[in-house]
Parts: structure tokens; sequence; C-alpha cells
């Protein structure tokens, strides 16, 4: 079976099944995609993003948010899990959000 639907179960045991040799069984095939969207273009440290997935079913970033849609704020490049579960499947997708690297100004030299 690879399509969606109603299938019956034939058993040579007449006790395989409760009304006798005919069983009624429901294949669905989920496919299900989770999605976090692109990366999205790198930020300095500590700046807000918003990160919103995609996919149905329930949500679960590596947060720990179980919402589609999260903001961090992160101090360093960080990759982000989202995991989404629909009819007991699931499915992964990660997002990384770059930090830039501070620029430090140095004095220079100065002719006095």
């Amino acid at each position: 079976m690879t399509q969606s639907g109603s299938y019956t179960f034939n058993s040579p045991l007449a006790s395989g099944c409760p009304s006798g040799n005919c069983c009624p069984v429901v294949v669905i095939y989920a496919n299900l995609v989770a999605n976090a969207d692109p990366d999205p273009a790198p930020i300095c440290s500590g700046t807000k993003v918003t990160l919103t997935g995609s996919g149905g079913g329930t949500y679960l970033w590596s947060t720990g948010a179980t919402i589609p849609s999260v903001t961090v704020s992160p101090t360093g490049t960080q990759a982000y899990i989202l995991t989404v579960t629909a009819n007991g499947c699931s499915a992964k997708d990660t997002v990384v959000v770059t930090v830039k690297p501070r620029i430090i100004s140095g004095g220079g030299n100065r002719n006095l």
C-alpha cells in the first residue's frame, strides 16, 4: 500500500477480527514538512529577530516555545530547530541566526 485510503485485511483466523474474517484498515500517509523559513540576514549581537515556522500540527522550537513564531535575541551565532508534529508523524527543520562580530575600533596613532 502506498496510497492513503481504506483497505480490507483478511485474516485466516476468524478470531483475528471482531466481526469475523474482515477488518477495515485505514492507512494515512502523511507528507509532513516542517519549514523554519530561510536563515535571516546576519544581525548584531542582542538584536531581536522573529523566526516563523509552518507545516501545520503542533510546533516545538529548540527554545521550548510551542507556537509557530518565536522572537530570539542571540548573542552569538545560533541554530534553532523546529519540530512539527501531526497525526503521529514529525518533521524537523533548522534555521541559523548569524551574529556579526563586534568591531572594536582602535584609537590609532595621532600626530600632534
